[in-house]
């Protein structure tokens, strides 16, 4: 029961999230609501991703568990490069535009090619290339660091303190989220005979926690900014 109220707080924070930043938008429209309904959406594609993995003992359609845990990985790579859109946005940081794209370029590669590799060859495949994986992985977390340490300082920088803090936790929360995925999925491959899906059971903890201070910040600094002009009335 706690687990299941925990995934339906965290579709109804990210819904509500959502429409938020669409109200927030008819007043005034900023690539800042843009970028948080973009981020938003991607997150609440991911909560029922995992809801119906954790509902379904982690298996997807007619997929096992380690091919379905894949498929979620290359969904949280697009959701990084969302979030690195938002934290742009949040930072107001015009440089670095070209490392931005390299990111993207990268994500987007990342999750082509591993979702072609999860439905083509099948589940098999991975234990063949097994080091690849990693090194892919190792790439995508360390050019997440890099690119959100740039935006986060540079926020710092110009006195955004408030959203320093929103920058750092939503990161390691995604972070360890990601890394929650590869751990269960590659517990496989590197010689236990069985998934580990401890890991795993937490990641709504995740979500509701992403969702909850995406809504908060959403309203200080869009939706109150756009209708505090009512309230004063």
């Amino acid at each position: 029961i706690i687990v299941l109220l925990c995934y339906l707080l965290s579709a109804f924070f990210g819904i509500a999230g959502i429409t938020m930043a669409l109200l927030s938008s008819k007043r005034r429209k900023t690539k800042l609501n843009t970028a948080t309904v973009a981020f938003l959406s991607g997150m609440l594609i991911m909560c029922f991703y995992d809801w119906y993995l954790y509902f379904t003992n982690y298996h997807f359609l007619n997929f096992s568990n380690t091919m379905a845990l894949r498929l979620g990985s290359c969904l949280i790579s697009i959701i990084f490069y969302l979030w690195i859109n938002l934290s742009q946005k949040i930072s107001d940081i015009q440089q670095f535009g070209s490392l931005k794209k390299v990111f993207m370029i990268y994500t987007f590669s990342y999750s082509g090619i591993w979702l072609f590799c999860t439905l083509v060859p099948g589940g098999s495949f991975f234990y063949t290339i097994k080091w690849f994986l990693l090194i892919t992985d190792i790439i995508l977390m360390l050019l997440v660091l890099l690119v959100t340490t740039i935006f986060t300082a540079h926020a710092y920088m110009t006195g955004k303190k408030e959203s320093i803090l929103y920058m750092i936790v939503i990161t390691a929360m995604l972070f360890w989220n990601y890394i929650s995925f590869l751990w269960a999925e590659t517990s496989v491959y590197w010689g236990n005979s069985k998934f580990i899906r401890q890991p795993m059971d937490l990641t709504i903890i995740f979500w509701l926690v992403v969702n909850f201070l995406i809504i908060r910040f959403v309203y200080k600094v869009d939706f109150e900014i756009a209708y505090g002009d009512d309230r004063e009335k």
